[in-house]
């Protein structure tokens, strides 16, 4: 009787691979998981709304002098913004903070809210 070649994979050795592909893959999927439900597919319209009311913050104080807050009101009245509105066209109403040179939007949409909005800015 002749012997089989032992040079070649066993069964011991296939069940060590199998078990490490296994691992590899859960490893793959639970990391694409946690990726895909950690972006928020939303929160790049409203970075759009804040650049924009941004803008148009700037070049307001520019024509018509620095002033601490700038609501949308007053970019609306002086039209430098038509419409403001997210991507579902709800209504957005925000204001823009100016301290030191440096411009701080804040908006209030009926599904965002930047952090640090508040009311009393807004006519």
């Amino acid at each position: 009787m002749r012997r089989l070649n032992n040079r070649g994979w066993g069964t011991y050795e296939m069940i060590l691979l199998s078990c490490g592909l296994l691992l590899a893959l859960l490893f793959v999927a639970f990391s694409i998981y946690k990726l895909y439900h950690s972006i928020n597919p939303v929160a790049p319209q409203y970075a759009l709304l804040e650049k924009t009311i941004t803008d148009e913050a700037k070049r307001y104080a520019e024509s018509n002098g620095k002033k601490s807050v700038i609501t949308l009101s007053q970019l609306q009245d002086a039209g430098y913004i038509d419409f403001f509105s997210d991507i579902n066209d709800n209504d957005c109403d925000g204001y823009v903070l100016v301290s030191d040179g440096e411009f701080y939007p804040y908006i209030s949409c009926e599904y965002y809210q930047t952090n640090g909005y508040d009311k009393k800015y807004n006519n």
